[in-house]
């Protein structure tokens, strides 16, 4: 029993240690526009080879569309390398509950962009923070390489 009370504990102790929210954000606590942040873009020109960024940004809307503009090619990339190129596309986003992440903003992108049309799962872009205005953290290529980079939203 005493060994059943530590881990029920311990596990406790783990959830509220997350950065994520414990509950699936509404669309108006989601609403906005999300930019690269400064780490992150210093994390693309110095280790991935973008030379150069333009605004890099996601804007998430009440009624659940969705605008990408500027995705470094490396989020597409299976194994998150980029060729320095930027994507963009719109569509309509949901919120995915997340098997072991808490929750994660999945994309449809629909055609007439540079990004190509599809499901992006929210396995890929995590929305972190307890509670808003949160942050989206965007997988580049292969998960087990750790590799992403945060949005903020904008003021």
């Amino acid at each position: 029993m005493k060994k059943l009370v530590i881990l029920s504990a311990s596990l406790v102790a783990i959830a509220a240690c997350s950065d994520s929210p414990t509950r699936a954000p509404t669309a108006q606590e989601l609403a906005g526009a999300y930019v690269l942040s400064g780490p992150s873009a210093s994390y693309l020109t110095q280790k991935k080879g973008y030379s150069a960024l333009p605004r890099v940004e996601i804007d998430v809307a009440t009624e659940n569309s969705v605008k990408v503009r500027n995705m470094p090619d490396a989020y597409v990339d299976g194994f998150g390398r980029g060729s320095g190129r930027f994507l963009s596309g719109a569509g309509h986003w949901n919120v995915e509950a997340l098997d072991r992440n808490g929750y994660g903003l999945t994309l449809l992108i629909e055609g007439d962009g540079t990004m190509a049309p599809g499901v992006y799962h929210g396995s890929s872009i995590a929305i972190r923070g307890r509670r808003a205005p949160y942050r989206l953290e965007v997988q580049l290529g292969d998960p087990d390489n750790n590799e992403s980079i945060t949005f903020e939203r904008a003021s």
